[in-house]
């Protein structure tokens, strides 16, 4: 498998694949060559690595295709199902099986997911009724409605942790600006304060720490504007907390689970629906729904579940 340092998501879902692949039954052991290979793992998120994909040696051993990015891709959907029809298998949080159906490839559906060893609820069992933060990730203000969040949650008297900016984008230029940004004006309506004063930058944290913060905090917003699976929502639930994600259908796998917006609102339509959720207190996720959701989002159980099929396609050739 090769790994990209541009993959946001690289170590989480590269690590899990390595780390979650083999089974005191089944064996996995990766390897530093395609020539050494039995299969190969292909992840697809922009044009190059799908066209490197169709160019592949005639040695070259079988591969998977893991599909990320599609619609927003710097490629089109029809480039990405010409590899789709070269693999063994293709996994996604995408919903593809339309194209499966229609262009005949096997495709295995599967969330990315989270460690339920290493995020796990509060041993004290904190209710949601006692968290006066909101966990904000991320480092796109535009794309990842960060500005909205922020205003939304000063608004609800919320405090807002951020983890995952480490130039503080959002409000590390407060108070140098000659014209004021929107979220450094003060505000009536804040008591004289500022949208921003409502901020803390964390920047890059450890695991620990972010184990830490979802626990702590009131919501978990993985609100990706277009598309996107937005792992924080699984390691969320699995601390315990509730993300809030866009109706799109890469988030399909929330349902039941996250509280939804509607994608397309516009900014002051999307502050007063944040304001709303912001105001209730979500449910807190029991016992049963936590192993609900480790059916669903563990890679101790996906991971497998995916080299399985692996070895089921490979045995017919």
């Amino acid at each position: 498998m090769e790994v990209s340092p541009q993959w946001t998501w690289g170590r989480r879902v590269c690590g899990a694949l390595r780390d979650f692949a083999a089974t005191s039954e089944h064996p996995v052991c990766f390897v530093g060559t395609r020539e050494g290979a039995d299969v190969e793992l292909v992840h697809l998120d922009r044009e190059t690595e799908a066209s490197r994909a169709l160019s592949r040696p005639a040695h070259a051993p079988p591969f998977v295709a893991f599909q990320h990015g599609l619609a927003f891709a710097d490629a089109p959907r029809s480039l990405f199902r010409a590899v789709w029809k070269r693999s063994i298998l293709t996994v996604s949080f995408q919903d593809l099986s339309a194209d499966a159906k229609n262009a005949s490839f096997a495709f295995m559906p599967m969330p990315w997911g989270a460690d339920d060893g290493m995020f796990t609820p509060s041993s004290t069992d904190t209710q949601p009724t006692t968290r006066r933060s909101i966990l904000m990730m991320g480092d796109q203000p535009d794309i990842e409605s960060l500005g909205e969040i922020l205003f939304a949650a000063a608004h609800a008297n919320l405090t807002v942790r951020h983890i995952g900016d480490p130039i503080n984008q959002l409000c590390g230029a407060c108070g140098r600006f000659l014209t004021t940004p929107f979220l450094c004006q003060p505000l009536d309506a804040l008591g004289g304060r500022s949208p921003c004063a409502f901020h803390t930058n964390l920047g890059r944290v450890s695991d620990a720490q972010l184990v830490k913060e979802m626990r702590e905090a009131l919501y978990v917003p993985a609100l990706r504007k277009f598309e996107g699976f937005e792992i924080s929502g699984a390691e969320a639930l699995f601390c315990g907390t509730r993300p809030i994600v866009y109706d799109i259908s890469t988030y399909r796998w929330y349902t039941g689970h996250a509280a939804f917006v509607p994608s397309g609102l516009e900014s002051t339509a999307l502050f007063h629906r944040l304001v709303g959720i912001f105001q209730r207190s979500p449910q807190p996720v029991s016992r049963s729904e936590l192993r609900e959701l480790h059916a669903t989002f563990a890679w101790g159980r996906l991971v497998p579940r995916l080299f399985a099929r692996i070895r089921e396609r490979l045995a017919v050739g």
